[in-house]
């Protein structure tokens, strides 16, 4: 039995639940290796970095209008 038919056999024994786990990973999985080479794939997870794409975060950090402006908690402090 090759690796893909093996991989295919294990996965049919599991109950829902942890099938939904592994299509997660196969999606990482899939991901990591259009960012990486195959030859790649044999390295740990861990020390495969995704390429930076400059803009990836925009619009998920902001920061409060008054985030210059004194703490109430503070004012004795500062008078």
């Amino acid at each position: 039995m090759n690796t893909q038919e093996t991989v295919i056999a294990k996965i049919r024994q599991l109950p829902e639940p942890q099938l939904k786990l592994v299509n997660g990973f196969l999606d990482v999985l899939l991901r990591v290796g259009e960012m990486h080479p195959v030859s790649h794939l044999s390295q740990s997870p861990a020390t495969i970095k995704p390429k930076r794409t400059a803009g990836s975060t925009k619009g998920m950090i902001w920061m409060a209008d008054d985030f210059n402006e004194p703490l109430e908690d503070f004012r004795e402090y500062m008078e």
